[in-house]
């Protein structure tokens, strides 16, 4: 499989340029650890709970990237308003992101690196969204 390319302004970037930010540890959260275990990105887990997912936990490293990698924050919550670099890709589907046709970050992950979820993936994926009704309608 190719992986995918995008561009941003001028600079052209595959799926090997992204690092990954992971938010609050949960089934959903632990199912896309499981799925970016397989590439060869950085990953950045401080394994934060729900009410320390903030993105102040990893400002030393989201400053450490170099100006071709993509920072991927995944549900993390930035009151402290860390500056973010422009080219960042921000995966939620919480608060103003919400909604039962929007994607969950499982899937919202799933689309950037053009995978496609397996059954528990999309299991998971339900269940963060539509909880057991979700799950059943599959």
């Amino acid at each position: 499989m190719q992986p995918a390319k995008q561009e941003i302004g001028q600079m052209k970037i595959s799926a090997d340029n992204y690092c990954f930010f992971l938010g609050g540890n949960d089934a959903e959260m632990e199912g896309i650890r499981l799925l970016l275990a397989n590439l060869n990105n950085k990953i950045f887990d401080h394994e934060l709970s729900w009410d320390t997912a903030s993105l102040s936990s990893y400002k030393k490293d989201l400053e450490s990237i170099s100006d071709e990698e993509i920072p991927v924050l995944i549900e993390l919550t930035n009151p402290d308003n860390i500056p973010i670099p422009q080219r960042t890709i921000i995966v939620d589907h919480h608060g103003d992101r919400a909604g039962t046709t929007a994607k969950t970050s499982l899937e919202q992950i799933a689309t950037l690196l053009d995978i496609e979820l397996d059954r528990e993936q999309m299991l998971i994926s339900a269940n963060d969204k539509g909880h057991i009704r979700g799950m059943l309608a599959i």
